[in-house]
């Protein structure tokens, strides 16, 4: 089970993928936290996504890319201190 807390507005996304068979997916009240937040419980199969929105939102955003020191150095980058100019 996902246990997660949630406070008033945020939300969670679920993903259920294609299935010829109906996938279910238990959510449960673990504890009221306060006025504002409460744990929530989630039971489902492996291949459904439970992502917290803000989550969701991060794995959606486009990567930034990496550099490897070949590229780095195909642009005239130093590779470590030693090829500094004094």
């Amino acid at each position: 089970m996902l246990v997660m807390s949630r406070q008033v507005h945020e939300s969670v996304i679920i993903t259920v993928p294609p299935s010829p068979v109906p996938q279910e997916i238990r959510v449960t009240l673990i504890k009221v936290k306060s006025l504002l937040a409460a744990r929530l419980g989630f039971q489902a199969d492996a291949s459904v996504v439970i992502d917290r929105e803000e989550v969701r939102l991060m794995k959606q955003r486009p990567q930034q890319p990496t550099y490897t020191d070949a590229a780095l150095a195909s642009f005239g980058c130093p590779l470590d201190a030693e090829s500094e100019a004094p």
